[in-house]
């Protein structure tokens, strides 16, 4: 009955909203499986009644690197050097600034999933945790759409150039990998090193994620269309890109209404 399927929907509030529409869409779409089937004579989910809801979490407000900030921290790295003995997750940090990369998707990456001729990285795998919190590398991404090719550009490329040259022989041949340990890189290393480096710098400690947020909000600044950015960030759906970031498209509103006066005066 309706009142069953509203029962359930609202059963579902501790999820995003983007979420919430997405499994509406699936009872939606077995609804109309079953009178296909003939296994029901009425698809309640016709109705107009049945709207997707609104009652999921309010998309967390993302947190991204100002230009300013962005200059900071790229000038710190530039300049300080981990202490001997210690790893080195710059080039990493570099890498997720300049590509919108998951940290796991940057850690996973292999020499073969860089092609330089035709500035392509080849996002194929993640590093995850597995039993007993164990870090391994996984076949796949964190989502089917993850599975993507991200262009190298030239701000990019001395930075995948230097990984690979700096790349050492190890039993993952992954281009980053923890020799101290004989391990792959967790995710919270990185971001217990960019937390520190963050309060060296003087900008605030986002955490290390911000810098795929920072990467998506310059490509939103310099006119990069939705639906580009929805695949290089590996998103299922559009909305969830227009979602996720509706500030910054929000605060491009003006400039877009005086981009489209000039065009017309033109």
């Amino acid at each position: 009955t309706e009142d069953d399927v509203l029962a359930y929907v609202k059963s579902l509030s501790k999820y995003s909203n983007s979420m919430v529409k997405q499994l509406f869409r699936q009872v939606k779409r077995g609804f109309t499986i079953a009178k296909e089937m003939n296994l029901i004579q009425d698809n309640i989910m016709e109705s107009p009644d049945m709207k997707t809801p609104k009652i999921g979490k309010p998309v967390k407000k993302i947190s991204a690197l100002t230009r300013e900030e962005q200059k900071k921290l790229v000038d710190g790295m530039s300049s300080k050097t981990p202490p001997e003995g210690r790893n080195d997750y710059r080039l990493q940090l570099f890498i997720e600034l300049y590509s919108g990369m998951r940290m796991g998707e940057v850690n996973a990456l292999r020499g073969e999933d860089i092609d330089l001729d035709n500035n392509v990285i080849h996002v194929r795998s993640t590093i995850s945790r597995g039993l007993n919190y164990k870090e391994f590398v996984k076949d796949g991404t964190k989502t089917d759409t993850g599975k993507r090719d991200i262009p190298i550009s030239k701000t990019l490329r001395p930075y995948v150039e230097e990984a690979l040259r700096k790349q050492q022989p190890n039993r993952e041949n992954l281009i980053f990998f923890d020799y101290n340990k004989d391990d792959v890189i967790s995710t919270t290393q990185v971001n217990c090193y960019f937390q520190r480096l963050c309060r060296d710098i003087g900008i605030p400690a986002l955490g290390q994620h911000s810098l795929r947020h920072t990467f998506a909000t310059r490509c939103i600044e310099s006119g990069v269309p939705a639906v580009v950015l929805k695949t290089w960030l590996g998103h299922t759906d559009i909305h969830i890109t227009l979602d996720t970031y509706t500030d910054v498209f929000e605060q491009l509103d003006q400039s877009a209404v005086n981009t489209l006066d000039e065009y017309l005066e033109a």
